[in-house]
């Protein structure tokens, strides 16, 4: 490598730059030719490593040139080996040509089933039994039906029976004193052997209410009151079997004639059901039969009717009735009252009222009907309205009273106007 050029020096005696500044230039110069050095060096490696590449290369290119050339022979000779499209024409042709193509094999997987034999098994297991239990219900439906249309004739001629009977009673007293009486179907009998047709007529009253599974083998009627003695009672089931026997001391009824309600209270016996034997609670027996017409009960029976509303004088009842109805209509906050009507007068009660309460814009929000109605001053200063065995009817729904009893109170009453009105008032009770 040539030596760096450097400037001469200049003679000491005659240099311009002090000596300090000198020996830096010196210095600086030196170190750009360390630097010229460093670079030639650079310049050469490169071009050693440029002649080792090309000679890596070349015989790189020859043996690809080889490849290819190979790789063009193999085509040549596929092409001059391939039969020409008319040999293939000539060959079909002339029937040498056969083409077999082998059925491709298809294998279809499919998953593991989730229903296993045995769950089958028991499906098929369960729609039997379905369809047995289906034909047993379609026989029971037929065999109810049958019933029912036998139950239906039993009522028939029952109905039948008691016109007769009616008729008989009729004849027998048209009859002259001491004429013998005249041949009847039997009517109902007590546990004597006696006929009672009236009883027979109540079991026809039960059964044309739609209370036909109810029947009274026995009793005896209380003189003047609604009350049957030394009773019998056969209770049948849905089945058509016997479902209980009771027989009690004694029967009371009571007719709530404002809902049509009739109430039997057993007292002092026992009552049979399933072979077991079971003594009447004290309280005792109730049952109810709901919706019936009060009317035929009252012409069969008018000991239910209690006292006789029709006894007192029409002119007597309106005037309670507008009395009443006057201090009823008395406005409150919450509304106001109405005696809508009253169909007797006894010493301490109404009897027969219907009462409709109203709301401060007089609209209808409730009616309460019952068959009595007690009114009870109270030293504190308002009205109670005791009704008695009747309902309420709210929001088109018809409610019984609870335990037959239903208290309405009055505050704030004047009730020097109470006392004055002539009403029938009752003292505070229990």
């Amino acid at each position: 490598m040539a030596d760096p050029i450097l400037p001469a020096p200049r003679p000491q005696g005659g240099s311009l730059l002090p000596a300090r500044e000198l020996e830096a230039l010196q210095h600086a110069f030196r170190h750009l030719a360390e630097v010229q050095e460093g670079l030639l060096d650079r310049l050469e490696q490169a071009e050693a490593d440029r002649r080792r590449e090309r000679r890596l290369l070349l015989p790189l290119a020859v043996a690809g040139g080889l490849l290819l050339a190979a790789a063009v022979g193999v085509l040549a000779w596929v092409v001059v080996r391939q039969p020409g499209l008319e040999d293939l024409q000539a060959a079909v042709a002339a029937g040498r040509a056969e083409v077999v193509l082998p059925a491709p094999e298809v294998t279809v997987t499919a998953p593991p089933s989730a229903v296993d034999q045995a769950t089958v098994e028991a499906l098929v297991r369960q729609l039997e039994d379905a369809r047995e239990q289906q034909a047993r219900a379609q026989d029971q439906l037929a065999e109810f039906g049958r019933r029912l249309a036998e139950r239906e004739e039993e009522t028939l001629r029952l109905l039948q029976g008691l016109g007769a009977l009616a008729s008989a009673s009729a004849d027998r007293a048209a009859e002259p004193p001491g004429s013998p009486p005249a041949a009847a179907p039997a009517p109902a009998k007590t546990e004597a052997g006696v006929p009672d047709p009236w009883l027979g007529t109540l079991n026809g009253l039960l059964a044309v209410a739609g209370y036909g599974r109810f029947q009274f083998d026995a009793g005896r009627r209380r003189p003047g009151q609604p009350v049957l003695e030394d009773v019998v009672l056969y209770e049948w089931g849905a089945d058509g079997l016997l479902d209980s026997i009771v027989r009690a001391a004694e029967a009371r009824f009571a007719l709530h004639q404002m809902t049509g309600l009739l109430v039997v209270e057993f007292r002092d016996g026992v009552r049979t059901r399933g072979g077991l034997r079971a003594v009447l609670p004290p309280e005792g027996l109730r049952l109810e039969f709901a919706d019936l017409d009060p009317r035929p009960w009252l012409d069969h029976f008018p000991e239910l009717a209690g006292a006789d509303p029709a006894a007192a004088d029409p002119a007597e009842v309106e005037r309670i009735r507008l009395a009443l109805d006057r201090l009823l209509q008395r406005r409150r906050p919450a509304g106001y009252y109405r005696l809508a009507s009253l169909g007797g007068v006894e010493e301490h009660a109404l009897r027969l009222v219907q009462i409709q309460r109203f709301d401060p814009s007089g609209r209808l929000i409730r009616t309460l009907e019952a068959d009595r109605l007690e009114i009870r001053p109270h030293p504190s200063g308002e009205v109670e309205l005791l009704l008695l065995h009747g309902a309420i009817h709210e929001d088109g729904i018809r409610r019984p009273f609870f335990e037959d009893r239903f208290r309405l109170f009055l505050p704030d009453q004047p009730l020097a106007e109470w006392r004055d009105s002539g009403l029938p008032l009752a003292e505070p009770g229990p």
